[in-house]
């Protein structure tokens, strides 16, 4: 039977939480091999005694708002969700100008939402306000105002949310 630091590790590679402080260094280690996990755990002082215990030591790096990224998601977030936001929202919902008291520049900023609400949904990305409104569901609640978004656009949002709605925790130089 593996042993509780193996499991410990395994959950930690698919959870993709290698990331740890290091000790010496002040920046965050990323080593991905087997050894490198069980450094990891050893410079986290880990030792899980159940379940809850494991799934602390698994979301210990990782915040509500934002945690290490793989590239896949930050290609997706930049490609895909960042042009549109800045392209079709960011005229009314950023900079100076706040329609409805809502921004779209930060992931904290679509959580915390406007005046309607929360714009994202973590719990039920389907009734994210975000969708509704691109969707044009609703008379009075589309966005953008002018012109519907491609149905592409859309999907890249729906794909998004349903991923939790990651967003890197800077711009990209």
């Amino acid at each position: 039977m593996p042993s509780l630091v193996l499991l410990a590790t395994f959950f930690l590679f698919l959870a993709g939480a290698a990331a740890v402080e290091s000790p010496d260094v002040s920046a965050p280690a990323r080593d991905s091999s087997l050894e490198g996990l069980l450094r990891n755990l050893e410079v986290l002082n880990a030792n899980p005694d159940g379940p809850q215990q494991l799934l602390e030591l698994v979301n210990r790096n990782r915040t509500k708002t934002e945690w290490p990224l793989d590239a896949p998601e930050v290609q997706h977030f930049e490609s895909k969700i960042r042009p549109v936001l800045l392209e079709s929202c960011f005229k009314c919902h950023g900079g100076d100008k706040t329609s409805a008291n809502l921004r779209v520049d930060t992931r904290e900023a679509l959580l915390k939402g406007g005046d309607r609400g929360p714009a994202i949904n973590l719990d039920n990305p389907s009734e994210s306000l975000l969708l509704q409104a691109i969707h044009y569901g609703n008379d009075d609640f589309r966005m953008p105002p002018k012109e519907k978004l491609p149905e592409a656009a859309i999907k890249e949002f729906e794909i998004w949310l349903k991923a939790g709605a990651p967003w890197p925790s800077h711009s990209p130089d």
